[in-house]
């Protein structure tokens, strides 16, 4: 998603929601920010990164997912287009379907 985000700078936003959130500390700690920030750094993620500061059975319900990791691309009309669950293959099916969104977007 970030490659589409350079890709297409003006059509395509991907943005990161992190839910390790410790709901007990009432904001996401120093240390879990660090850890965030370093996972994303780890695997050359260059997107906005969000900490949920929701409990995780929230945030999956607010977003309507079953599980993680999930994706959810919204369309050019800023509606939910497909949410993708568990194993995603985003050469297969993420990359050509932000695509086609573009060229929607683009139209």
């Amino acid at each position: 998603m970030a490659q589409l985000s350079h890709d297409y700078p003006t059509s395509v936003a991907a943005i990161s929601v992190n839910v390790d959130f410790d709901e007990t500390a009432g904001e996401p700690s120093d240390e879990l920010q660090s850890q965030v920030i370093q996972r994303l750094q780890e695997k050359q993620v260059d997107v906005e990164n969000v900490i949920c500061t929701n409990p995780l059975d929230d945030a999956l319900k607010h977003w309507d997912v079953f599980g993680l990791p999930a994706l959810v691309v919204y369309g050019p009309d800023g509606q939910v287009h497909t949410k993708f669950e568990g194993a995603v293959h985003y050469d297969e099916e993420v990359i050509p379907l932000v695509k086609s969104l573009v060229g929607e977007a683009d139209s």
